[in-house]
């Protein structure tokens, strides 16, 4: 039986893909500008936030399993985990193979398993099966409340973590702001028409993170306000996704949002190849350097996925997670 899709839920996830394809191509040329080293970060502090609560908003119904928990995980495992471990072998050839164009030393093989994936941006399949198996384990109906009132005020103090503080190439801080969001979505999933349809409360987290955002760029940036301006642009995003009318822009995001798997996992090494081919000559040029790999990224791994990937089952399983 066909999964039935929530039309803002996939907008949503397709706003958040191009912002996740847009940090990744900006981090490379950004060195010598101050203003695009801000936007990365504010987009940075906000995107992944987005992310995990439409996870949290769509998982609810894990809060009533109370059987056949061993199988469920298994499903997810092969979803998320699979392509996590196939896409490490992938980029490690790549890495070996473009060694000169590889901007971070190599962390340790064995640090895969704490979420250490030689792909850095995978970091979020790894988190996505922890969660989502923490629930499945342990969280239910009756304690959701509670966990999201830890994990949201761990995730507020997340900032105060020092960034040096970290496991083998995993930022504790960044890692542990991510969760409340999760638990949050779940939390939501069974009250979101109620909660997300206040346009005055859309309205005014808008206008508060445009002012964060502004601010952002003249440095300002105490840590307390890091996890209430994701609190507020994770409202507004779903809000007006909720209301954007039918038409191309909403098609196209929606597109994008029904793969954003498939670009999540395909960008990584397509920016590796394009850091070697196009930051040559666009280089000195980040902002339009920027755009242009987005958007070809974006385009190339729908491609890839749709006319070779997803034609060839074993493929399809191993680079997807996707199986009949």
């Amino acid at each position: 039986m066909t999964k039935k899709r929530i039309a803002w839920i996939d907008i949503g996830k397709g706003i958040g893909i191009i912002l996740v394809v847009l940090i990744h191509t900006m981090s490379p040329v950004m060195a010598d500008s101050v203003l695009m080293q801000r936007v990365c970060n504010t987009i940075y502090w906000m995107v992944m936030p987005l992310f995990l609560l439409l996870l949290g908003l769509v998982s609810g119904k894990l809060l009533k399993v109370n059987a056949g928990k061993a199988e469920l995980l298994g499903k997810r495992a092969k979803r998320l985990m699979i392509p996590y471990l196939s896409w490490a072998v992938v980029y490690l050839i790549m890495k070996a193979v473009l060694k000169s164009y590889v901007r971070f030393e190599p962390a340790p093989l064995w640090t895969i398993i704490i979420g250490n994936n030689p792909a850095g941006q995978l970091w979020y399949l790894y988190i996505a099966f922890v969660l989502l198996s923490v629930t499945v384990l342990f969280v239910n109906e009756k304690n959701i409340t509670l966990w999201s009132i830890v994990t949201m005020v761990a995730s507020f103090l997340a900032p105060l973590i020092p960034a040096k503080l970290s496991l083998p190439g995993i930022g504790l801080q960044y890692s542990l702001f991510q969760v409340g969001f999760f638990f949050a979505g779940l939390y939501l999933a069974s009250r979101q028409e109620n909660i997300f349809s206040n346009r005055g409360v859309a309205l005014i987290c808008g206008i508060l993170w445009c002012g964060y955002a502004i601010a952002r760029m003249f440095g300002f940036d105490p840590w307390y306000l890091k996890f209430p301006s994701a609190v507020c642009i994770t409202y507004a995003i779903i809000f007006w996704t909720a209301k954007l009318p039918s038409g191309k822009v909403s098609d196209a995001l929606s597109y994008l949002g029904q793969n954003s798997m498939n670009v999540y996992v395909l960008h990584a090494p397509i920016l590796l190849v394009g850091r070697v081919l196009i930051k040559p000559i666009l280089g000195e040029m980040p902002w339009i350097y920027s755009v242009v790999m987005t958007v070809g990224a974006m385009a190339i791994s729908l491609l890839l996925s749709q006319c070779i990937i997803k034609r060839v089952k074993l493929l399809r399983f191993l680079l997807l997670g996707e199986s009949d």
